[in-house]
């Protein structure tokens, strides 16, 4: 369902409180998502790239700043997988 919500071609609005249910999602299921969270976390940031109105791209920036405060290291390792705007990756910033 989220995903379907995330879904890039579908209206923005579609994801004003999709945030919060990812977040739950993730708070309810932890480690047991697995695979299934890179997903997730792919289909927030394609929303994302994609929102215009504030309060949505709020929403949808709060599963990463949960995800940072609770699962740090999947939060790294799903950063580190995503190419930044100029095609290098996380772990390259660090080595500047």
């Amino acid at each position: 369902m989220a995903c379907r919500l995330l879904d890039p071609t579908t209206s923005e609005f579609s994801a004003s409180f999709v945030g919060k249910l990812v977040t739950t999602l993730i708070m309810k299921t932890g480690e047991q998502l697995g695979d299934q969270l890179e997903l997730l976390l792919r289909a927030v940031l394609s929303k994302l790239q994609s929102a215009d109105t504030l309060s949505v791209i709020q929403n949808l920036c709060m599963v990463y700043a949960h995800l940072i405060n609770t699962q740090l290291e999947a939060a790294l390792n799903f950063l580190d997988s995503v190419p930044g705007p100029t095609g290098r990756y996380l772990r390259t910033f660090s080595d500047l």
